[in-house]
């Protein structure tokens, strides 16, 4: 695969998340309502954001040990930033495996719709407050110890393999979405 067109995945795959995320915002906003036909539009949501989110956690762990690699220990500053990098990945682990494991739980029956939305609204929560606030702190240490394009072009994580399947739960989301929620398709580039 060539790395312009990986590169514009990555891009592609933030959009989506982004996207699905305020899917999920709405549906669950629905589920208080009580409008339980979109429970499967959460659904969706909820089998999505863990999926991408835990690839670009697994993404983020491969990047800190190579940044590790190369920044040497005295760099005390870039070496706690790494450090931070790497709590805030484990916190996310964290969050998406409980939405996920809310969303197991909620299709075995063993928790209802209201449990599966207070999941949601933690989950969201988080990304909000953490995530969504969060730029990318690695990249001042990249451009000083590696060059950019040589950095990404390792990060070799997107495959044809993770191309469909992101495609095909992000595209549930789509199909699943309600005539309420203006759903952002064409962001489906």
């Amino acid at each position: 695969m060539l790395q312009e067109d990986v590169q514009k995945y990555r891009t592609t795959e933030r959009r989506h998340m982004i996207a699905a995320k305020d899917a999920l915002e709405h549906g669950t906003l629905n589920l208080l309502d009580g409008n339980s036909p979109d429970v499967d539009f959460v659904l969706a949501c909820v089998a999505y954001l863990p999926f991408i989110i835990g690839r670009f956690v697994r993404q983020g762990h491969a990047n800190i040990a190579r940044l590790r690699e190369v920044v040497p220990p005295g760099d005390v500053e870039d070496q706690q930033t790494l450090t931070d990098i790497e709590r805030t990945l484990n916190q996310t682990n964290v969050k998406i495996e409980m939405l996920g494991s809310a969303r197991d739980q909620f299709e075995s029956k063993k928790i209802d719709v209201e449990t599966l939305r207070v999941a949601c609204d933690d989950f969201l929560d988080f990304y909000n407050r953490v995530l969504a606030r969060r730029k990318d702190p690695a990249q001042a240490i990249i451009q000083k110890y590696i060059d950019a394009d040589t950095y990404w072009q390792q990060t070799d994580d997107v495959t044809t393999e993770s191309i469909g399947t992101e495609k095909l739960l992000f595209g549930n989301i789509g199909a699943l979405a309600p005539s309420t929620f203006n759903f952002d398709v064409a962001a489906d580039e």
